[in-house]
């Protein structure tokens, strides 16, 4: 879901609404889902917790959205020596730098973004 479907679906709703979407963390596993140079000082592996809007000098609005692990993300995000055999293996052949694991149900687990050009407010 992360890796294929989620992509894929913010760069098909991007796309007709006339948006940037995406999703990054503090500890990433793709090195692709960096945090724009707006969101970059706004995020820590603590926070925030709550939905953050900002407004660009530019017109442009942005906001970042928490992302909180559900039970389901366990499979690939849990403690590395409670995943299944075979994904942390297969994690790090895709992800060789991946810090993308150790969390629990609950935890923080990054944010979705989102950006809004200046013509379409």
């Amino acid at each position: 879901v992360c890796s294929e479907i989620a992509p894929a679906l913010a760069e098909e709703i991007g796309a007709e609404r006339g948006l940037r979407i995406g999703r990054t963390a503090a500890r990433l596993r793709n090195p692709a889902n960096a945090a724009p140079e707006w969101a970059a000082d706004r995020i820590s592996a603590d926070g925030p917790t709550e939905p953050v809007v900002v407004t660009h000098s530019d017109g442009r609005l942005a906001t970042l959205h928490p992302i909180f692990l559900m039970q389901p993300c366990l499979a690939c995000h849990g403690a590395p020596d409670q995943l299944e055999e075979g994904v942390a293996d297969a994690l790090a052949k895709v992800y060789p730098e991946d810090r993308a694991t150790g969390f629990a149900e609950g935890d923080l687990r990054g944010w979705f973004w989102v950006e809004v050009p200046p013509d379409a407010n």
